[in-house]
């Protein structure tokens, strides 16, 4: 039963952080009044975290001709349209290096993606990507990779910049949850300084998430925002955002920001306090999803932060190929590609994921 559990939490980690969201809504194009007077300033604040310490490639590896080779690629869901994207880009990279794809989908279940470790190491492959429904699980089967000599580059594993890699990974690639962050608080100091605002998390007890509206949290203050509370919505859905964004202008009705665990959660707040007949609250997501964009061009949502779905598959491979090829060694320990901040000023002219 260990496994059901754990696939549940990895389930609610990949959806929620990267969740596709398909909340609409409408809105004027043009940005919220926060008024209330405020003549602060927002500070000048310098990011500080551990992300900023990290590269964001491998370095790009010349061309090997000749060269055959075979990744394996371990996907939790396919479902999900952040993973979709990442794997599509890891897949594409590694046809255009001239290698083969073996790309398999655990479907959020642990044993599954077990039985697929064992099936990749079987079939031959010379290098492994993984995304681990439970990476704990996977243990035994890549350290007889590892022992194999087959090289590993993990995603997300750990989530955390600066902490240890698990045994058996070479390196690990980062989606980034920190700096995105401190984008999004920078943004949001400098358009309403010194008002308050509330964040949104999920009640799910997944690191990640947890880590994630933390971080908000901190940079918020940081730039001198003033925090009233958090409200956790109950289920990963639409409708307990609502509920969540409800509770916060009842209790808190001077709140101009409002922070989100994900950009569905910034879709529902959105589309909650519009029925509200509220326009003078800054709303924020995160992932970058083309809905969201879609609604930050209309007025509703104030921003969200790209992940790049695509360099963080194409800097897996990277990392792989350099490794058989011995190019652009030794490889750092964790990389994480740069995020964009996505608001007004540039929503027409990014592409977003699904989009």
């Amino acid at each position: 039963m260990k496994h059901t559990t754990s696939a549940l939490a990895a389930m609610v980690a990949i959806a929620a952080l990267a969740l596709t969201g398909c909340a609409s809504g409408g809105g004027e194009s043009t940005a919220p009044e926060t008024g209330g007077g405020n003549s602060a300033e927002a500070p000048d604040v310098a990011f500080d975290g551990a992300e900023g310490g990290l590269e964001s490639s491998y370095g790009e590896p010349e061309i090997q001709e000749g060269y055959s080779f075979t990744i394996g690629w371990l996907t939790p869901t396919l479902a999900n349209a952040f993973v979709k994207a990442v794997y599509d880009a890891g897949k594409a990279e590694t046809e255009r290096l001239g290698g083969e794809f073996i790309g398999l989908d655990a479907g959020l279940n642990v044993d599954n993606q077990v039985s697929q470790c064992n099936q990749l190491i079987a079939q031959g492959v010379d290098a492994i990507a993984v995304y681990g429904v439970d990476p704990s699980a996977l243990g035994p089967c890549l350290e007889e990779a590892a022992s194999l000599g087959i090289p590993i580059v993990g995603q997300d594993t750990p989530p955390q910049a600066g902490e240890e890699l698990l045994p058996s990974y070479t390196s690990a690639v980062l989606q980034g949850v920190d700096y995105p962050r401190y984008l999004t608080a920078q943004n949001a100091a400098s358009l309403a300084p010194g008002t308050k605002f509330a964040t949104i998390g999920v009640n799910i007890p997944v690191p990640l998430l947890q880590y994630s509206i933390g971080r908000a949290e901190h940079w918020a203050g940081e730039f001198g925002l003033e925090f009233t509370e958090r409200v956790d919505a109950q289920g990963d859905t639409s409708e307990a955002s609502a509920d969540a964004t409800n509770t916060i202008i009842t209790r808190n009705p001077d709140v101009k920001v409002i922070i989100t665990y994900n950009d569905a959660a910034a879709s529902a707040a959105a589309n909650t306090l519009a029925a509200a007949g509220i326009d003078d609250v800054l709303v924020y997501g995160i992932s970058g999803h083309q809905t969201t964009i879609d609604l930050i061009k209309e007025g509703g949502v104030t921003g969200t932060v790209l992940l790049d779905t695509e360099q963080i598959g194409i800097q897996q491979v990277w990392g792989l190929y350099n490794l058989l090829t011995e190019q652009n060694l030794p490889l750092p320990k964790q990389i994480v590609p740069a995020p964009t901040l996505v608001t007004a000023e540039n929503a027409d002219s990014v592409v977003g994921i699904a989009g």
